[in-house]
Protein backbone atom coordinates (compact mmCIF):
# COMPACT_ATOMS: atom_id res chain seq x y z
CA UNK A 1 0.00 0.00 0.00
CA UNK A 2 2.80 2.40 0.89
CA UNK A 3 4.51 1.74 -2.45
CA UNK A 4 1.22 2.49 -4.24
CA UNK A 5 0.89 5.83 -2.41
CA UNK A 6 4.47 6.81 -3.31
CA UNK A 7 3.86 5.96 -6.98
CA UNK A 8 0.61 7.93 -6.96
CA UNK A 9 2.37 10.95 -5.41
CA UNK A 10 5.11 10.77 -8.04
CA UNK A 11 2.56 10.53 -10.85
CA UNK A 12 0.73 13.62 -9.57
CA UNK A 13 3.95 15.60 -9.10
CA UNK A 14 5.58 14.54 -12.39
CA UNK A 15 4.11 17.38 -14.49
CA UNK A 16 5.69 19.89 -12.08
CA UNK A 17 9.21 18.79 -13.04
CA UNK A 18 10.63 20.23 -16.23
CA UNK A 19 12.52 18.15 -18.75
CA UNK A 20 15.56 20.12 -19.85
CA UNK A 21 17.47 19.05 -22.93
CA UNK A 22 20.78 17.52 -21.92
CA UNK A 23 23.60 18.31 -24.34
CA UNK A 24 26.59 16.04 -23.84
CA UNK A 25 28.25 16.98 -27.10
CA UNK A 26 27.53 17.98 -30.65
CA UNK A 27 28.09 15.94 -33.77
CA UNK A 28 29.45 18.17 -36.56
CA UNK A 29 28.86 16.38 -39.85
CA UNK A 30 30.96 16.85 -43.01
CA UNK A 31 29.54 19.42 -45.45
CA UNK A 32 27.63 17.76 -48.29
CA UNK A 33 28.96 20.22 -50.87
CA UNK A 34 29.36 23.97 -51.29
CA UNK A 35 27.75 25.86 -48.40
CA UNK A 36 26.34 29.35 -48.90
CA UNK A 37 26.26 31.59 -45.83
CA UNK A 38 22.82 33.05 -46.58
CA UNK A 39 20.45 32.01 -43.80
CA UNK A 40 18.91 29.26 -45.93
CA UNK A 41 19.69 25.79 -44.64
CA UNK A 42 18.50 23.93 -47.76
CA UNK A 43 22.11 23.03 -48.60
CA UNK A 44 22.88 21.76 -45.09
CA UNK A 45 23.09 18.23 -43.75
CA UNK A 46 20.94 18.57 -40.62
CA UNK A 47 21.33 14.94 -39.52
CA UNK A 48 23.42 15.99 -36.50
CA UNK A 49 20.98 18.69 -35.34
CA UNK A 50 19.70 18.65 -31.78
CA UNK A 51 17.17 20.53 -29.66
CA UNK A 52 18.38 22.87 -26.92
CA UNK A 53 15.64 23.87 -24.48
CA UNK A 54 15.34 24.66 -20.77
CA UNK A 55 11.90 23.04 -20.42
CA UNK A 56 10.92 20.93 -23.43
CA UNK A 57 7.30 20.37 -22.36
CA UNK A 58 6.52 24.05 -21.78
CA UNK A 59 9.02 26.07 -23.85
CA UNK A 60 9.81 24.10 -27.00
CA UNK A 61 7.50 26.23 -29.18
CA UNK A 62 8.29 29.58 -27.53
CA UNK A 63 11.92 29.54 -26.35
CA UNK A 64 14.26 26.92 -27.78
CA UNK A 65 16.91 26.38 -30.41
CA UNK A 66 17.55 23.71 -33.02
CA UNK A 67 21.36 23.59 -33.42
CA UNK A 68 23.32 22.00 -36.25
CA UNK A 69 27.02 21.97 -37.09
CA UNK A 70 28.99 20.99 -40.16
CA UNK A 71 32.68 21.13 -40.99
CA UNK A 72 35.11 21.08 -43.86
CA UNK A 73 38.89 21.51 -44.00
CA UNK A 74 38.62 25.28 -43.58
CA UNK A 75 35.70 25.96 -41.26
CA UNK A 76 33.20 24.91 -38.62
CA UNK A 77 29.69 25.96 -39.66
CA UNK A 78 27.08 26.60 -36.97
CA UNK A 79 23.36 27.00 -37.68
CA UNK A 80 20.82 27.86 -35.01
CA UNK A 81 17.09 28.04 -35.64
CA UNK A 82 16.12 30.13 -32.64
CA UNK A 83 12.52 30.24 -31.36
CA UNK A 84 12.02 33.30 -29.18
CA UNK A 85 9.14 35.77 -28.89
CA UNK A 86 11.65 38.59 -28.29
CA UNK A 87 14.79 37.57 -30.19
CA UNK A 88 18.14 39.08 -29.23
CA UNK A 89 16.62 40.42 -26.01
CA UNK A 90 19.84 40.78 -24.04
CA UNK A 91 19.80 43.86 -21.80
CA UNK A 92 23.54 43.76 -21.06
CA UNK A 93 25.59 46.27 -23.04
CA UNK A 94 28.94 44.72 -24.07
CA UNK A 95 30.64 48.11 -23.66
CA UNK A 96 29.87 48.14 -19.93
CA UNK A 97 29.02 44.55 -18.97
CA UNK A 98 31.17 42.37 -21.22
CA UNK A 99 31.17 39.54 -18.68
CA UNK A 100 27.34 39.40 -18.52
CA UNK A 101 26.57 38.38 -22.12
CA UNK A 102 25.54 34.87 -21.06
CA UNK A 103 22.78 36.30 -18.81
CA UNK A 104 20.39 37.08 -21.70
CA UNK A 105 19.85 35.96 -25.26
CA UNK A 106 23.27 34.78 -26.35
CA UNK A 107 25.08 32.01 -28.13
CA UNK A 108 27.68 30.18 -26.07
CA UNK A 109 30.06 27.79 -27.79
CA UNK A 110 32.53 25.68 -25.87
CA UNK A 111 34.91 24.09 -28.35
CA UNK A 112 37.55 21.54 -27.37
CA UNK A 113 40.20 20.48 -29.86
CA UNK A 114 43.87 20.51 -28.95
CA UNK A 115 42.87 23.51 -26.83
CA UNK A 116 39.66 24.81 -25.27
CA UNK A 117 37.88 27.84 -26.70
CA UNK A 118 34.90 29.62 -25.08
CA UNK A 119 32.92 31.94 -27.35
CA UNK A 120 29.92 33.97 -26.20
CA UNK A 121 28.15 36.16 -28.72
CA UNK A 122 25.22 38.47 -28.17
Amino acid sequence: MRRLLILAALAIAAPVWSAQSDTQGIHAVPVPGVVAIDGDLADWDLSGAYLQCYDVAELRDVYSAQVAMMHDAQALYVAIHWVDRVPLGNSHDPRFSASKGWAGDSIQLRIKTDRICHVTGW
